[in-house]
């Protein structure tokens, strides 16, 4: 089938297409209409299924992402579907989904989609067929379709990569905000034109039966993201910290991007305004902007409150947490923690500080 699918981009590139319209003219009555597509021939192609059964099925899939905290889009062959055809490509099995995660690299992207695929594992929901080295997961969310998961993410240019389409394709504003595409109304990119041209090229509108996406080719583009993939990641895990993080500063940006790469997920605890008072401390900003603002950090997965001084060990266990970690400034001050994970202390940044800031 490969092989098939491949002939006619082979005859194109060596302006040999009138062999290719020979060999099709010759073999046509022997071949199934569907069978040179990518996906070859299958019984529960789309053509065979109701659509807006496979939207409610659709929807159902996109509700499992979504609970997660991530935005979640129609991509691919269905978002062509549905933007040229309107509806579901009747040769297509499968629906094809982007989920943008926080991540603003293809190093963290790769990280931080581990850790999804590890959870999606444990609760059961991806198939057997998911290829964890190359980061496409295949979930289980219906009895008849299969669901391709794509990470996607943006980085600090705000531009959009979506593995294994396009590296850095096309910008935020493409992609965001997400909007009902198509007659079932799925959430789909913002301007689903442009990024079909991205992924399919300017004759995306003309359907091409004999159309093959050049895989290897886009492989050199995420090498960073299929690296990261296939390795095992000699860090830790999930990293916690603590802290007030008040008059978020460039120091604040640092110590955060350098725990986000020793693991694949940075939790960090946030001293609510009644413990900062509790310790004769009071922030500038509430506690609600702090938390705010450190959500909107790319290097953080989750904020949780510190409320007293003996929570810690219970959101070790809470969380799985694999590295605690704080500042240099308290050195020693937590390796009672030893026991339950790795503890380590950061250098903090030199001549910037909360303090300092405050003085200004």
């Amino acid at each position: 089938m490969g092989t098939v699918s491949r002939y006619p981009n082979v005859c194109q590139r060596q302006n040999r297409q009138a062999e290719f319209d020979a060999f099709i003219k010759t073999f046509k009555a022997y071949l199934h209409p569907i069978a040179l597509r990518p996906h070859g021939y299958h019984e529960n192609t789309f053509a065979n299924l109701d659509a807006a059964t496979i939207a409610k099925e659709v929807e159902a899939a996109i509700d499992i992402v979504t609970a997660y905290g991530y935005e979640c889009f129609i991509y691919s062959g269905t978002l062509l579907g549905m933007v040229r055809d309107g509806t579901f490509l009747p040769h297509d099995d499968d629906v094809d989904l982007g989920v943008l995660i926080k991540a603003n690299s293809q190093v963290r992207a790769a990280r931080e989609w581990k850790y999804l695929t590890r959870d999606l594992i444990a609760r059961g929901l991806l198939s057997d067929k998911t290829n964890l080295d190359r980061g496409i997961l295949k979930l289980k969310a219906s009895e008849k379709i299969d669901f391709d998961l794509f990470a996607a993410w943006i980085d600090d240019d705000d531009k959009v990569s979506v593995y294994p389409y396009s590296a850095a394709g096309f910008d935020r504003s493409v992609l965001l905000p997400l909007q009902p595409t198509g007659p079932f109304e799925l959430p789909g990119p913002a301007n689903p034109d442009n990024v079909l041209a991205v992924n399919y090229g300017p004759g995306w509108r003309v359907p091409d039966p004999y159309y093959t996406f050049q895989m290897g080719k886009q492989d050199v583009m995420f090498e960073d993201y299929l690296r990261t993939c296939k390795e095992d990641h000699p860090g830790p895990r999930t990293i916690i910290t603590y802290g007030t993080f008040d008059l978020f500063h460039a120091g604040h940006v640092r110590r955060l991007e350098r725990l986000a790469k020793l693991g694949e997920r940075l939790i960090v605890g946030l001293s609510t305004d009644e413990f900062n008072a509790g310790k004769g401390k009071k922030a500038v900003c509430s506690y609600e902007d702090r938390k705010q603002v450190l959500e909107a950090c790319s290097f953080v997965d989750l904020v949780i409150p510190e409320e007293t001084w003996d929570q810690k060990r219970g959101d070790i266990k809470t969380h799985k947490a694999d590295l605690f970690a704080m500042g240099d400034d308290w050195v020693g001050k937590f390796d009672d923690l030893k026991d339950l994970c790795d503890v380590t202390y950061l250098p903090r940044t030199e001549n910037i500080s909360t303090t300092d800031l405050r003085a200004r």
